[in-house]
């Protein structure tokens, strides 16, 4: 009987229009008592899925998972079999879509450290969520890009870059791009030692996806406007001449004037 209400619930939460949230109210609750005591694996995966359904939307629809669903108990799902692993990480990417105090409430439950992992996963699915879901982390404050930093995760997502699946890099140059866009520049100088010049310009130098390297050249701009700003320092490091050495001078000219009116389109 519980596998067919949550399989119900489920598929209710997943429609268009959403149910209305005076719902929504009331069924939280018992999805998070169920998903705290529960064990079995189809029936977590089926409470999984509902909440993601629930908390992809506004702010509003995230603090109610938030409010009656163990965020504990949400990042410990991450470790789980691979079908409860998928609901259970696109839940956590949807919370991470809210405002600063709702990420926050996930990082100080420690989420970032279920990253590395999550990113090492065989299966493409994973690593692309697990991407997208950073890029909404690095999309936030200066606070949670240290977190980010301090953690290690942007080395694994420079790997991704330069050698996964290219659906997987266009998530992994998301979390790249927000991170160049919202870092400081001592943020953005530990990036650049970690190397992540030469994949950005392999990606924008591909011909791949026009969407992609529209977000792989707003990464290098803000690199070079970093630089623009910094350049007087002696130990901040020269990223023109990073960007040519690795795309050449005609890289280097479409990312100054990248955005800039006459700027014939890629």
């Amino acid at each position: 009987l519980l596998k067919n209400a949550a399989w119900t619930i489920s598929n209710l939460c997943r429609g268009k229009p959403k149910p209305q949230r005076e719902y929504m109210k009331k069924v939280a609750p018992l999805i998070g008592k169920l998903l705290q005591s529960c064990k079995d694996s189809t029936l977590l995966c089926d409470l999984c899925w509902a909440i993601s359904y629930m908390s992809d939307g506004s702010n509003s629809d995230i603090q109610i998972v938030l409010d009656h669903c163990s965020k504990s108990r949400m990042l410990e799902l991450l470790t789980f079999d691979k079908e409860t692993k998928v609901p259970a990480l696109r839940t956590i990417g949807n919370v991470c879509t809210g405002d600063d105090v709702q990420t926050q409430s996930l990082l100080d439950f420690g989420f970032l450290t279920y990253l590395p992992e999550l990113l090492a996963d065989e299966r493409k699915v994973i690593r692309k969520e697990a991407c997208w879901t950073l890029s909404n982390v690095t999309a936030g404050n200066k606070r949670q890009i240290q977190s980010v930093v301090e953690e290690g995760v942007m080395g694994a997502v420079i790997d991704i870059l330069k050698k996964d699946l290219a659906e997987v890099k266009t998530e992994a140059a998301w979390a790249m791009s927000n991170f160049l866009s919202g870092g400081s520049p001592d943020q953005i100088k530990q990036l650049i030692e970690m190397d992540c010049i030469p994949p950005m310009c392999a990606m924008a130098t591909s011909g791949t996806d026009s969407k992609v390297i529209k977000v792989v050249m707003e990464g290098l701009q803000k690199l070079v406007d970093t630089w623009k700003e910094n350049r007087q320092s002696s130990d901040f490091p020269d990223i023109a001449q990073m960007i040519k050495d690795e795309g050449g001078l005609d890289l280097y000219h479409r990312v100054c004037q990248y955005g800039k009116p006459g700027q014939q389109p890629l």
